[in-house]
């Protein structure tokens, strides 16, 4: 009896922790998102043309970001490890090695955004689109290398579970980025209307900008002083640069399968209709939205499993996989519920849904909303499972079972219950639940076969 307490009391204790951790982890992801939702709002005053651009750019600039995101993500895992351990220097070389990394990496994902527009030209778009696109993908080149020193400083107080102060740089980060895109995309307070392309230009300002001050303040802080984190600029640590690469291009590989998985559901769904589509996107708006939430969780989890294993305890991996869980699917249910009893309040908010010209959209939104909420149950399972693989460095294996999952096992149940059984829209969100169910039973086994014959020695670097 004294056992089973005594492991309910470090349970819930890693409740308390995880949740503590998370929590401004989330807030910083809604506050992110925000961001992107307002540029979007600001672009849509310019017209069609220039929305229609700003879509094409998004689709290809969001599938470069999140790789680059993923192989950035292992900085924090490295930091929470060393920090489980008490490594400082392990810490330092984290963050500088991180660095490093990440202007390598930006260089090829210049190059593509350079070479973007040749490969738009290719698909007949409008020529006024074209232009408007090149425009806007040239000026976002100005964003990465700043965009990747703010991802590797915000990693880095990650993996130390200071994400207080990674909640405190997004709130004061972005009300700048909203100011700054305004002026420079409509041409205010003296400045030039650059339309478009003042929405990159803005971006890369703010990051610039942001960078400079949070390194400074970085440096000078009681943080800084204590873990060092530029401390090896200079110096390049083979070891540290290529296991970092090791771990993190699977991480961002799984994030474009799953990019360019929903891209092709998507294109299918426009062969129903245009209803249909329109449906899918609203049901992903706030799907995707409310996911943020699991996203916050997913990182917490690996931090906290990265602390475990420099602690080289086994059995607080397990808490910190349960813990997170416990805490995704308390809202997660409500917000499901909510989703089934209550589906017309949030579609109001796009469009007017006692309109009879939206009836059959309003139809399918219900529907994909309703099916997008089981697929939430699912995935609140899936990322947390992925968060603790990744804070044991095990990225390679899961991106190959994710691949497998959605694209040998999802695609085609989407094929299946959409144009076999004639179930169309619906049909396709059952095929993407089939591939969700997938991954999480062999996520979860990859993860108790990994953790049986782990030694948590060989794990630190």
């Amino acid at each position: 009896m004294n056992k089973f307490l005594s492991k309910r009391i470090l349970f819930f204790s890693e409740v308390k922790q995880s949740f503590i951790l998370a929590l401004p982890l989330i807030f910083s992801n809604i506050v992110q998102a925000a961001s992107g939702f307002i540029g979007t709002l600001m672009v849509a005053h310019l017209g069609k043309n220039e929305l229609a651009a700003s879509a094409l750019v998004y689709s290809i600039y969001l599938t470069l970001i999140v790789f680059y995101f993923g192989v950035l993500n292992s900085v924090s895992i490295f930091v929470a490890q060393n920090h489980g351990a008490k490594n400082l220097k392990g810490i330092s070389l984290s963050c500088s090695q991180g660095m490093i990394m990440s202007v390598v990496v930006s260089i090829p994902l210049i190059i593509m955004l350079l070479l973007s527009p040749y490969v738009l030209f290719l698909s007949h778009q409008n020529a006024i689109v074209l232009m408007l696109s090149t425009q806007y993908l040239h000026s976002l080149v100005f964003c990465i290398i700043p965009l990747s020193l703010l991802i590797v400083m915000e990693q880095f107080l990650i993996g130390l579970s200071k994400t207080k102060l990674v909640l405190l740089i997004s709130v004061l980060q972005i009300p700048c980025e909203v100011l700054v895109n305004y002026t420079f995309i409509f041409g205010k307070f003296g400045f030039p209307k650059l339309g478009i392309a003042g929405l990159g230009y803005g971006y890369a300002t703010v990051f610039s900008l942001a960078a400079i001050v949070i390194a400074i303040a970085l440096s000078k802080s009681h943080v800084g002083k204590k873990y060092q984190p530029f401390a090896y600029l200079k110096q390049f640590n083979k070891e540290y640069f290529f296991e970092m690469l090791r771990v993190g291009v699977p991480i961002g590989g799984m994030y474009v399968i799953e990019v360019a998985f929903f891209m092709v559901v998507a294109f299918l769904m426009g062969r129903f209709s245009s209803d249909a589509l329109a449906a899918h996107q609203i049901a992903l708006q706030f799907i995707e939205l409310t996911m943020m939430i699991i996203y916050g969780l997913s990182m917490s989890t690996s931090v906290r499993v990265g602390h475990a294993i420099g602690q080289k305890n086994k059995e607080k991996i397990l808490f910190a996989t349960y813990a997170n869980m416990f805490l995704g699917y308390i809202p997660m249910i409500f917000i499901v519920i909510y989703y089934f009893i209550f589906p017309k309040s949030l579609i109001a908010l796009d469009l007017n849904i006692h309109d009879v010209r939206y009836a059959t959209m309003i139809h399918y939104a219900v529907i994909f909303l309703a099916i997008g909420g089981i697929g939430e149950l699912l995935d609140t399972f899936r990322f947390i499972i992925l968060g603790a693989l990744r804070g044991i460095k095990d990225t390679n294996i899961p991106m190959y079972i994710t691949a497998a999952a959605f694209w040998i096992c999802g695609l085609p149940a989407c094929y299946l219950f959409a144009f076999v059984f004639k179930l169309n829209g619906a049909g396709l969100w059952y095929g993407i639940i089939t591939g969700m169910i997938v991954a999480s039973v062999l996520l979860y086994i990859r993860l108790n076969r990994f953790l049986q014959k782990i030694d948590l020695t060989d794990v630190l670097t």
